[in-house]
């Protein structure tokens, strides 16, 4: 056969493989349209293994046997898109709500976050009776936020969501520091397990008997390997085991070996489970219904199988939140296919999903308490005295080897798409062990950086130190790059804003590949209020470029 016969052969082959082929996928498509809303739920299997269905010891607000709480959240704009899309729906059991330990805000008035989602425990009171708050409180280990939540920086924040959570009158569901063992939290088990304690601790003295706490594992590959154990603070401390489900349902009706671990963890501890976060993430097109036969029909017949006592999913657009590390994720609204809407609300509207009734707190053995009403009072003014502004004894450190950590690197400006920042390089250091690096990947364009507190504040939100006595501000600095133009200071947020920096002073500097130390008086300068710590300006000059800076001090 000749060359250019064998060519066409060839062709031929293709051409028809890829005919076969485009018609089995459209033969699926079309048998997928074509399906009903009960076979598709069909696809569920309901099936519960007997290995999973045991005795719950020191727990609290478990549903009976054979019923699930059913939560939905995660946001106020989530929220209100769900109810306007389906105004004719049995509401769920709860909703879910996000706050952060350092600061009491999202409770009594909504908090809108830079990414533009907002937070609003206190709507959920009163916009739904007789529901459930599941309430997760957010606590990393960067920035020492757990470390401090564990030495009591942030009791009085503690101690006004106890409040709150008294005037509320319903069982909140609290996950505390959720999805500890995600290495995107970067929490160590020791600095967790002690936080976690001194949290719980803190909040039955406050008698907020209404509270249960959950301990929600990222059920995927854990932060540096740790055991799952080693976070574990112990079962007098522990209500609730909690899982993650993302991305583990698109492989079946096993979830990982991961996540077994932490089925099997809580069945040895005698605690129930709950599914505290789950969205099909690589989203629900409207074109088609693969992601029921892919995600769905999976995540039900896991909730069967493994006896889950409680659920929650997340209504939402994922591109639209802002979150770091999940650019890929896509649009996961029910509302954008109605066959996969139609199809959820068929499962969940059967008996086994407990929703919104008058009957749903005595089957969850909560008693509301009679003297609520003295509480409500209380928490209406608590966001008012949210953070104190802080007397602080020099010398007062702003960054020494990343340990201690008052300010928070949150405010980026300029291209900050092209800055990341590591509070514990060991790369360069001037003294002791760590240094911080901040690293500008662009050719162009200037940045900069902002070490602030409140975190993720412009002015809005009452906070800072009060330095009164400092005399001057110093810092030792350097770069990978000889002469490079640099403003580096103290003080960022000017007087139009409601809570200002009580002052702003920035020195330029050409900064030297040797470290030097930099110094800036500060007489008569009015230090009462200083919310920006350390802030960072410049720019690139053809290609990228490192600043080290070490012993940030007010004195």
């Amino acid at each position: 056969m000749s060359y250019f016969n064998k060519q066409y052969v060839v062709g031929f082959i293709l051409t028809a493989t890829i005919v076969v082929l485009s018609q089995h996928v459209y033969s699926q498509e079309q048998e997928q349209s074509n399906r009903s809303i009960e076979e598709m739920v069909a696809m569920i299997d309901r099936t519960v293994n007997p290995a999973y269905v045991y005795d719950y010891e020191q727990t609290k607000y478990v549903p009976p046997k054979g019923l699930t709480l059913l939560i939905m959240g995660q946001t106020t704009e989530a929220i209100s898109a769900y109810l306007d899309q389906f105004p004719d729906q049995k509401k769920p059991s709860g909703w879910a709500s996000y706050w952060g330990v350092s600061e009491f805000k999202g409770f009594i008035e909504p908090y809108k976050y830079r990414a533009g989602n907002t937070q609003h425990h206190q709507m959920i009171v009163d916009k739904f009776p007789n529901t459930i708050i599941q309430s997760a409180m957010w606590m990393v280990g960067k920035w020492d936020i757990a470390k401090n939540a564990g030495s009591g920086v942030y009791d009085n924040v503690i101690k006004q969501f106890s409040t709150w959570a008294k005037s509320a009158n319903r069982p909140i569901y609290l996950r505390i520091g959720y999805e500890f063992d995600g290495p995107h939290n970067e929490l160590e088990p020791d600095e967790f397990v002690k936080a976690y304690k001194h949290i719980v601790d803190l909040i039955r003295v406050e008698g907020a008997d209404n509270v249960a706490f959950v301990w929600h594992s990222y059920a995927s590959k854990p932060y540096k390997n740790y055991p799952l154990s080693a976070w574990y603070p112990g079962d007098d401390y522990v209500d609730w085991v909690a899982i993650s489900v993302f991305g583990h349902a698109y492989n079946g009706k096993d979830f990982g070996s991961d996540c077994d671990n932490v089925l099997n963890f809580a069945k040895q501890h005698k605690k129930p489970v709950m599914i505290a976060e789950s969205s099909p993430i690589n989203g629900i097109p409207k074109e088609n219904t693969e992601v029921w036969d892919n995600w769905f029909a999976n995540y039900f017949s896991f909730i069967y199988n493994k006896n889950i006592k409680a659920i929650s999913f997340i209504n939402e657009n994922w591109p639209n939140m802002g979150i770091e590390g999940i650019s890929e994720w896509k649009d996961s609204r029910l509302y954008n296919n109605v066959k996969v809407s139609e199809a959820w609300f068929k499962e969940i509207n059967n008996d086994h999903y407990l929703k919104q009734s008058s009957k749903l707190f005595g089957e969850l053995s909560f008693k509301p308490l009679q003297n609520a009403k003295e509480f409500i009072n209380k928490a209406a003014k608590l966001e008012d005295k949210n953070v104190v502004i802080k007397k602080m004894n020099l010398p007062f450190y702003v960054y020494r080897d990343g340990e201690n950590i008052h300010f928070f690197p949150s405010a980026y400006m300029g291209n900050h798409e092209g800055i990341s920042v590591d509070l514990k390089s060991k790369k360069d250091v001037f003294s002791g062990t760590s240094s911080l690096k901040l690293s500008y990947n662009d050719y162009h364009q200037w940045y900069g950086l902002g070490l602030v507190t409140p975190p993720d504040d412009w002015g809005d939100i009452e906070g800072g130190y009060d330095l009164s006595g400092a005399t001057q501000f110093s810092f030792w600095a350097k770069s990978n790059e000889n002469k490079l133009s640099t403003k580096i200071g103290f003080g960022l947020i000017k007087k139009d804003k409601p809570f200002p920096d009580s002052v702003i002073e920035h020195k330029e500097i050409n900064l030297t590949t040797k470290w030097k130390k930099y110094t800036i008086k500060l007489k008569n300068k009015d230090m009462t209020c200083i919310r920006s710590g350390l802030v960072i300006f410049s720019q690139a000059n053809g290609k990228p470029h490192h600043i080290y800076i070490d012993d940030v001090v007010f004195e």
